[in-house]
């Protein structure tokens, strides 16, 4: 079974409807984007989640804190260093600089209103956390 790491209540998204975290390793840390994304069609809120980096020039999408939402279409996310812009229900790139790339997709899991980052098996952050927890990978 692959390591869970908790991020956040779901709740932290409720005043911008993004929330951005870092996620830190023994080899130091990640940016994480979560999203609520509001083109899906669900009573329960739909998370996405992506590193918190433009394909661009890898630079965190946001300037201020939870700031990742275009103002003007909150179905996209919005780069502040260029402006590219972002698909929140699959992070494709629709325009600026990096036009046609995505941003990268992490798993997620929401369990009792906490949202916890699922590590591929093959990523060293579950290679690390299993060291850490004396197990073998």
């Amino acid at each position: 079974m692959t390591d869970q790491i908790p991020l956040c209540q779901v709740n932290a998204l409720d005043h911008t409807g993004a929330f951005g975290i870092t996620v830190q390793t023994a080899t130091g840390g990640f940016e994480v984007l979560l999203v609520k994304d509001p083109s899906a069609s669900s009573n329960e809120p739909v998370v996405r989640a992506y590193r918190n980096a433009c394909p661009h020039i890898a630079t965190p999408l946001e300037t201020f804190d939870h700031e990742f939402i275009d103002k003007q279409n909150p179905a996209l996310l919005v780069c502040s260093t260029h402006g590219a812009r972002f698909r929140i229900s699959d992070g494709h790139c629709i325009s600026g600089p990096c036009k046609g790339t995505a941003l990268i997709r992490l798993n997620i899991k929401i369990q009792n209103n906490e949202i916890f980052l699922i590590p591929p098996k093959s990523s060293p952050l579950v290679e690390e956390n299993a060291q850490q927890n004396g197990k073998e990978t």
